[in-house]
């Protein structure tokens, strides 16, 4: 049987590649390890993996960029740098297989759903959520 933590490795590995790595300011972290981290990060965590001889589970690949300043109303106010979210969500969509997920040997993953920009205030960043599904067959 696998783990949460099978699952987090198996999609964690199309994602530490140079496509990913050398276009954000920051890492890619597991477990929400990235601290205070004030840089475009990615960051992926396992909510459940099922115990079944055909396990499914659920992988969050979180996507943060920091805020950037807009004049509003003659105000300056930090907004989604939705630019930088698009961009790096693309290049991850294009490495988890967009359209048709990734096959692997035991199994396959694929996108089920992504978020708009949501607000992380008191970081003064925004993210954007991809909710991967992941099945083991055993």
């Amino acid at each position: 049987m696998k783990t949460p933590q099978d699952g987090l490795d198996e999609v964690l590995s199309y994602l530490q590649v140079p496509q990913l790595i050398d276009v954000i300011t920051g890492s890619v972290f597991e477990n929400n390890e990235r601290g205070n981290s004030k840089l475009e990060d990615v960051c992926l965590n396992a909510l459940s993996m099922s115990d079944a001889d055909r396990q499914q589970g659920v992988i969050n690949v979180n996507v943060f960029a920091p805020d950037i300043k807009r004049e509003i109303n003659g105000e300056i106010v930090p907004v989604a740098d939705k630019e930088r979210l698009k961009i790096i969500v693309n290049i991850i969509k294009v490495l988890l297989g967009e359209k048709r997920g990734k096959y692997f040997d035991g199994g396959n993953f694929w996108i089920s759903n992504i978020s708009g920009a949501l607000q992380e205030k008191e970081i003064k960043q925004h993210k954007v959520n991809i909710r991967v599904e992941i099945r083991f067959n055993n």
